[in-house]
């Protein structure tokens, strides 16, 4: 009796080693492959790729407002998702766009909606329009140019695996799945909180 309770029961030890095992399976094959064969147009597109992000997250902090850092953290991410398309990681890339890069434009129509209706300035200087577009056009460009050159992270044909869908669910919506949206909402809340209407 004791035999079988103690197998149906799966201490946290075993818990934590299973979950190690399948971290080890979906993210530790995920290696930079410019390391290994780097060739000139995928090593500048990845350098490219992390100067992109490193100016984005340094105008993030001359901004006045919460759309103009908005603006700055969706081209961060965006950087970001064309360095996992560089690594070999094309689903993390494909997941940095639609989960993190959406929640950064459901963050844009919140703080347009709690904005004051005028506001002189929205960003802290007055650029042109052309660096504009260009900056919100650049990071598209990227990541079009580097889905032609991501390839697989250990130089073989990508191949599908039983249970891949499975480990990367469980990594991504395991025992830490409200942990992060608890964070996600705590973020959005101090967000809109710092939102004060000039007289």
């Amino acid at each position: 009796m004791r035999a079988e309770s103690s197998r149906f029961r799966q201490p946290p030890k075993a818990q934590s080693r299973s979950r190690d095992a399948a971290l080890k399976k979906v993210v530790l094959p995920i290696r930079l492959s410019i390391l290994d064969n780097p060739s000139p147009m995928t090593e500048a597109a990845f350098l490219l790729c992390g100067a992109g992000a490193v100016v984005f997250a340094a105008l993030a902090l001359f901004q006045r407002t919460l759309y103009g850092s908005a603006l700055c953290l969706l081209g961060v991410l965006l950087q970001v998702a064309g360095a996992y398309f560089l690594a070999g990681a094309r689903l993390l890339g494909l997941l940095q766009v639609l989960v993190y890069a959406g929640a950064v434009m459901v963050l844009l129509v919140i703080a347009v909606m709690s904005s004051p209706p005028r506001l002189a300035r929205p960003f802290a200087g007055t650029p042109p329009a052309w660096l504009g577009w260009l900056a919100l056009l650049l990071p598209f460009a990227e990541l079009l140019a580097f889905l032609r050159l991501a390839g697989p992270a250990d130089g073989a044909p990508w191949r599908w695996t039983p249970g891949l869908e499975t480990q990367t669910a469980s990594l991504l919506f395991g025992a830490y799945a409200p942990l992060t949206e608890a964070v996600g909402l705590l973020v959005l809340v101090a967000s809109l909180s710092i939102l004060r209407e000039e007289p």
